[in-house]
């Protein structure tokens, strides 16, 4: 199976999302948040986390994950250090057994479930 995750952060808002495939194309899981944080990369991890979990629940394994953020995996690759504690992504990536890989944005197919939870998150409040 082949995954994408994404982030949306507009100000104080948050929107995380993942889109589970498999290899072939179908959509087996696609899945958008309201983002608990309100940092781009301590987000992106959790959107991972978010799909990872599920994957976990479904015993899947061997997931390639795509994300737009590169920093993760060069902490996952460990050429660089960062602030954020990646443990707990790393002991889900090892139980299902999956990786992650840096792909551009232009090729992320949750960034459109993200930008679209966003846009309807700002017209609620803009409503209220």
């Amino acid at each position: 199976m082949i995954a994408y995750t994404d982030t949306s952060v507009k100000g104080n808002i948050t929107t995380i999302s993942y889109v589970l495939m498999s290899w072939k194309g179908r959509t087996i899981k696609k899945e958008s948040f309201k983002g608990l944080e309100d940092k781009s990369f301590q987000s992106e991890i959790d959107s991972i986390i978010k799909l990872l979990t599920y994957c976990s629940k479904k015993n899947y394994k061997g997931v390639r994950i795509f994300t737009d953020c590169k920093n993760i995996q060069l902490m996952l690759d460990g050429e660089i250090k960062g602030s954020v504690d990646i443990s707990y992504l790393k002991h889900l990536l090892r139980l299902t057994e999956s990786k992650v890989k840096y792909k551009n944005r232009k090729h992320n197919k949750a960034h459109k479930l993200c930008y679209n939870h966003m846009k309807a998150i700002e017209n609620r409040m803009n409503n209220t």
